[in-house]
């Protein structure tokens, strides 16, 4: 059995990537035990809903299992026969802090090689790290269109979708766009951000306040109209809302994956993005439109103070003469940026989704089985048995019976992770 501790119920990025991986692991018929550090609030979406037969109590989960443990969202001690911590990591080096942290388990899952170096870089080994990628779910993402025209005389319609935070590049974003509208005019930013939901009108006169600085040091941004939406939005409201944009556009500088780049790339959305970090690992060169950098820089520099656990770490600097001409040719460049999109939306939907990387992780969890005794954590819907079993083991055979029935109805063809369309596709993404 494997336990799984974490977020896993809400529409933030850690408990994305909990809950994705754990349905594309029960889809494969690997046996999960769920220990969510936040149980759920109505409404739940069908994903959650899915993952409710799944969920224990801390307390309840066994000792002598493999426990994965999302870090660094998880307040608990270590606990479990055998602890995976999965983390992320958003700067060029990890903090000494974070790896002494990391040290306290048996191994570390990270989604990217950019993550894996920066650990390294903080001090820990290559072989205390596995490579174990995120993905997109084919069922919500996949339903790609191609962006519309930009027609003669209407706004250029750029997004952004993220947390609001320097560490994001958001705030370049908005000077750029101030800087090309002052000059050309017919830009609209739409920012759906996070800045604590639950700070409600504190949290938008941040943004507000912020956006007005941007603009006024950029010259005023006459031309620019920027919308700010602090409200939590269904998987349906977001993709409607990349199907409906020009652009997507990303300047994280110290990404570790980036969900909402990767959702945005399979909605078939053209994108404009840093790329410097996690992402060049999904995203194939000439498929979208990339920023570049202009050297390291300190979060001190960055003024960002909301952030304190990145105090004194390493980010890339944005170039932001090279936003300004992609933005001041991103109207031109529509036609030839909306056929990389497609093309970008078909690759994702055959090397970057959760199936993908599950069939990673169970190869990975398959080993640790074999090298620690333990059997292999398969059972085909087994929280009905669980419920129904009163004492004693199930056989191996039903055991395996219960497993080919659980890939029979997940589409699995049962002939192992090297026969899966797209197994190793995610681009340079080493896995076991």
């Amino acid at each position: 059995m494997i336990g799984w501790f974490g977020p896993m119920f809400g529409r933030f990025g850690y408990a994305e990537h909990n809950r994705e991986m754990c349905r594309a692991l029960i889809r494969r018929g690997v046996k999960v035990m769920i220990a969510p550090s936040m149980f759920p609030e109505p409404p739940l979406s069908p994903a959650e809903e899915e993952l409710l037969p799944y969920v224990a109590g801390y307390g309840h989960v066994p000792d002598d299992i493999i426990m994965v443990h999302c870090i660094p969202a998880n307040p608990l001690p270590r606990r479990g026969g055998y602890t995976i911590a999965l983390t992320t990591v958003e700067s060029i080096a990890a903090h000494p802090n974070v790896v002494a942290r990391l040290r306290l388990y048996d191994e570390v899952w990270v989604p990217s090689g950019y993550c894996r170096k920066s650990l390294v870089r903080g001090g820990l080994t290559s072989k205390e790290i596995e490579v174990v990628p995120e993905g997109v779910d084919g069922g919500e993402w996949f339903v790609s269109r191609r962006s519309p025209a930009v027609r003669e005389g209407e706004c250029l319609e750029l997004m952004y979708h993220g947390d609001w935070s320097t560490r994001k590049g958001v705030h370049e974003l908005v000077f750029a766009c101030a800087a090309v509208a002052e000059r050309v005019g017919g830009i609209r930013l739409t920012l759906w951000v996070n800045v604590g939901r639950d700070r409600g009108d504190e949290a938008r006169a941040i943004v507000w306040k912020e956006v007005e600085d941007m603009k006024r040091a950029a010259g005023g941004g006459r031309g620019l109209d920027v919308v700010v939406d602090l409200a939590e939005k269904t998987v349906a409201e977001v993709r409607g809302r990349y199907h409906g944009s020009h652009y997507f556009v990303h300047l994280g500088r110290g990404e570790g994956w980036n969900l909402t780049v990767s959702q945005a790339a399979a909605c078939g959305c053209p994108l404009i993005a840093l790329a410097a970090c996690g992402e060049k690992e999904f995203l194939p060169k000439g498929l979208f439109t990339k920023v570049r950098t202009r050297g390291r820089m300190q979060l001190e520099e960055m003024g960002d103070v909301r952030v304190g656990h990145h105090q004194g770490m390493e980010f890339w600097r944005v170039d932001m003469a090279s936003v300004e001409r992609v933005l001041l040719g991103a109207r031109r460049e529509h036609p030839r940026a909306r056929e990389r999109a497609r093309r970008l939306a078909a690759y994702m939907r055959d090397r970057v989704t959760w199936d993908v990387a599950a069939a990673i992780a169970e190869r990975r969890l398959d080993w640790l089985c074999r090298k620690l005794g333990l059997p292999l954590p398969r059972e085909g819907n087994w929280p009905e048995r669980e419920r129904r079993r009163t004492s004693g083991r199930e056989s191996v055979g039903g055991a395996r019976r219960g497993a080919a029935a659980a890939r029979d109805r997940s589409g699995g063809n049962g002939q192992g992770v090297s026969a899966l369309p797209g197994v190793g596709g995610c681009p340079r993404v080493t896995g076991v």
